[in-house]
């Protein structure tokens, strides 16, 4: 019985020498960790303008939807390019037929397309958004109108395209 006490001390004892020697000490460092956030924006198509059908006796108004989103503090502009040579000979075109258009800023500066004034296009005729309070997406109306009195256009599907563009 002595004999098997005095051989569970010294397991015992070469146990506890051991696991001293394995946490002798403790070093640490620290580790930094950081994230850039940069400007960004992104700008999508909520829903295009579909004018349906065009009657020349009659102005025929339509509106589309942009959805644009933005970092925090970001306050970007929003640029309708392309679909004719200027702001206000944008066309929609079947062959060789045109039918001329205009698209506006919203009234309110977001969704309202009551008595739109303000053609959008590029540079000065482009929209400034306010700041972004979040990324959290917003939506904009664009305002279209094909003016009555355009007699000479044949019958079929026009179709054209503009660019809309964000710069932050």
């Amino acid at each position: 019985m002595k004999k098997i006490k005095k051989t569970a001390f010294l397991s015992s004892l070469v146990y506890l020498v051991s696991a001293g020697m394995a946490h002798a000490g403790t070093a640490q460092a620290n580790l930094t960790v950081q994230a850039h956030v940069q400007d960004s924006c992104k700008i999508e198509v909520a829903s295009n303008i579909d004018f349906g059908n065009y009657v020349p006796d009659a102005d025929k108004l339509a509106q589309g939807t942009l959805r644009v989103t933005c970092i925090k503090d970001v306050a970007p502009t929003v640029s309708l390019l392309g679909g004719g040579a200027l702001v206000g000979d944008r066309a929609l075109t079947n062959g060789t037929d045109n039918l001329f258009y205009t698209l506006f800023q919203p009234t309110d500066g977001l969704l309202s397309c009551n008595n739109p004034l303000t053609t959008w296009g590029g540079g000065a005729n482009s929209l400034p958004l306010t700041k972004f309070a979040g990324y959290v997406a917003q939506e904009y109306s664009v305002c279209g109108k094909i003016a009555s009195g355009q007699n000479t256009v044949g019958t079929g599907t026009y179709t054209g395209t503009v660019t809309a563009q964000v710069d932050y």
